[in-house]
């Protein structure tokens, strides 16, 4: 075993290791300083020799030896030297040797140093000396100043986190601590050390009221708790935002954010800078659908815009939009949603339709051996949008459509998106099936005043009812790892903004065999709009005469397969019809079968005729300027017609 050094024996051991250092004494340090006072004492000392002998022989004699000597020693130095040193150096060395010759041939001359030869001495030597020095001069020694005491700062989060979170067992979160600090361009970033086996993750999102308290942040600062992506889960991501632009000032919408690699369309960049939000559309051979919750003047509605936006008009989706309220939630999506219900008999006959829809696709992907749904197939997504969900949800048989679709749609390219201002289960209708269906794939919380989410809402730690007053302002929760569960805050649209870029969306439709499969309801959509706008224009009138208006839209018809509910119909011993004879007959005025001709077929038949231009079309076929464009783009897509050039279309067989 060794033995340890006391501190005395190591500074001896240290001090002789000094000692024997001699390039580190004194002398050796000074030795150039020294070395003009060593010349003149020489020459001083010769002096005095060449004195005493002058002083017994002949004076003369010897000064004449003593400046021949000095003339030839300085001549054969600077015959040495010459080369070596600059033309100043050699002149400075040249004129020194000489001068001490003539001294010394003055001293022997005089036959001895008196006081006069010695101040001539002192005074040149020590002139000539002053250039060596200033040369070889002693660095000054290094400034130094006292240590600087370093006073903790009171706001240190990491003081205040021991002080008031992690410190006694009654805080928030007793014997947690902060370490790490790393500083990000909007804050400051910690791992959270949580004591093992006694805290999670979800434990400190349920204490951020207290930790921000503890931390003081102010109201225009957010903490951000979540998983560290590379320590162990007792170590979490803590993130103070205390500078974002992103919740100082609204950020532009892009456009339709879809990115077709990953499926997802962008919400809105994350409150701390680093990423954006995006809603999960299309992964994994399916479509995605959710569930948004936010208060009046949360950003709800424009969320909902935005991600329909991105739906139709970067992935080709088809959307459906319900709205117990007569459309009033959303006139936005109301007016632009290839088919919208107004009225919970509306929203009913939608949920028979998608599931009929549903039932056509499972099937042929039982035929044709097909996994699952992609955006690639020719057969496009569709989308339901359903507003204010805890009212339709209330009923049994929509609830159960609802769940069907929820729990069996994504397979087969339908999805549902539920939206609330209550984060309940009434949301749902109670149904923990359609809820946790529902929010498998997106959540998004945004401000409310229930403080029930995280106990109802599957993944939600947060409360929403703390959110701050930011408009737009939400939390995405995650269930897929592939994303962040963090606050964000949604793109700004406006109004000419939105309503541009739904100038420039096509709106897509079912295609034919979609059409005839989801019935009269979808079929006769066009027409029911135009009657729910007359409905809401005669119930405008009669409110404003003061008389009561039992309903705003329009009487609807109910139908068997509506009114029969949920049915388990058997599997088909037929392969379905080729999708593309449905449009190869000649179109009939009812469009065949009985059903109204689809907007297609209409466009195909007035362009035989002879109608080539696109204002002409919408009058006769008497669809709207939306319908007739997509129907146009849909037969050029299928080689059946072509634009001869502006406000000219042409039959490609004509």
């Amino acid at each position: 075993m060794s033995k340890k050094t006391s501190k005395d024996e190591l500074g001896a051991t240290v001090n002789a290791r000094l000692r024997r250092d001699r390039t580190n004494t004194m002398p050796t340090r000074l030795s150039k300083q020294a070395r003009p006072h060593y010349l003149l004492a020489g020459l001083a000392a010769g002096g005095a020799a060449v004195g005493q002998l002058a002083a017994v022989t002949d004076p003369a004699t010897v000064a004449g030896g003593v400046l021949a000597a000095g003339a030839a020693g300085t001549g054969v130095r600077w015959l040495m030297r010459r080369g070596k040193t600059g033309r100043a150096g050699t002149v400075r060395q040249l004129a020194t040797g000489l001068a001490a010759t003539c001294w010394c041939g003055w001293v022997a001359a005089a036959a001895g140093i008196d006081w006069t030869s010695t101040a001539v001495l002192a005074a040149g030597g020590y002139t000539a000396a002053l250039g060596w020095w200033r040369r070889h001069r002693l660095p000054d020694p290094p400034v130094t100043m006292p240590p600087v005491m370093v006073e903790d700062d009171p706001n240190d989060p990491a003081l205040l986190w021991a002080e008031h979170i992690g410190g006694n067992s009654g805080d928030a979160l007793p014997g947690s601590s902060l370490s790490g600090a790393e500083v990000i361009p909007t804050g400051v970033r910690y791992q959270l050390h949580l004591v093992p086996g006694r805290q999670t993750l979800s434990g400190a999102q349920n204490t951020l009221p207290k930790l921000r308290t503890g931390l003081r942040l102010r109201r225009d600062q957010d903490l951000i708790l979540e998983p560290h992506p590379e320590t162990d889960e007792s170590i979490i991501q803590l993130t103070i935002v205390r500078q974002s632009k992103v919740l100082r000032q609204a950020q532009p919408w892009p456009g339709p954010a879809y990115n077709p690699h990953s499926g997802n369309i962008v919400l809105g960049p994350y409150v701390d800078g680093e990423g954006s939000a995006e809603w999960l559309l299309a992964a994994d051979n399916r479509l995605y659908g959710g569930f948004v919750v936010g208060s009046t003047g949360s950003g709800k509605s424009r969320l909902l815009e935005a991600l329909a936006l991105g739906a139709a008009g970067g992935a080709g989706t088809v959307v459906w939009f319900g709205d117990p309220q007569g459309g009033a939630s959303s006139p936005f999506l109301a007016g632009h949603a290839d088919w919208v219900a107004r009225d919970p008999d509306g929203i009913a006959a939608m949920l028979d339709a998608a599931r009929a829809l549903k039932r056509l696709r499972q099937v042929e992907n039982a035929y044709h051996e097909w996994e699952g749904w992609t955006p690639t197939q020719s057969r496009r997504g569709l989308l339901l949008v359903i507003d204010e969900s805890h009212g339709p949800m209330a009923d049994e048989k929509m609830r159960a459509a609802a769940t069907e679709l929820a729990r069996e749609g994504g397979k087969v390219g339908i999805a549902l998106v539920l939206a609330s201002q209550v984060p309940t289960l009434d949301a749902f209708g109670g149904s923990e099936a359609l809820r946790s269906n529902v929010c498998a794939g997106n959540v998004v919380l945004m401000r409310i005043k229930s403080k029930q989410a995280k106990s109802v809402l599957p993944g939600v730690d947060v409360d929403p009812s703390g959110f701050p007053r930011v408009p737009g302002y939400g939390f995405l929760v995650d269930d897929t790892g592939t994303r962040r569960s963090a606050p964000f805050r949604g793109f700004y649209l406006d109004d000419q903004t939105r309503d541009n870029a739904a100038a420039q969306v096509a709106w897509p439709e079912l295609d034919t065999m979609g059409t005839k499969a989801v019935g009269e309801g979808y079929q006769n959509r066009r027409e029911r709009e135009q009657s729910d706008k007359q409905a809401l224009g005669a119930a405008l009138a009669a409110l404003a005469r003061g008389e009561d208006v039992p309903t705003l839209t329009a009487k609807r018809p109910v139908l068997a397969a509506a009114a029969a509910g949920p049915k388990v119909h058997p599997f088909p011993s037929w392969p379905p019809a080729d999708t593309t004879t449905g449009d190869n007959t000649e179109a009939t005025p009812d469009g065949g079968g009985g059903r109204p001709r689809t907007a297609v077929e209409a466009v195909r038949e007035l362009l035989a005729q002879g109608v080539t231009s696109p204002k002409e079309l919408r009058e006769r076929s008497q669809y709207s300027e939306k319908s007739v464009e997509n129907a146009l783009r849909e037969l050029a897509d299928r080689g059946q017609a072509r634009r001869i050039k502006k406000g000219v279309w042409r039959p490609t067989d004509a």
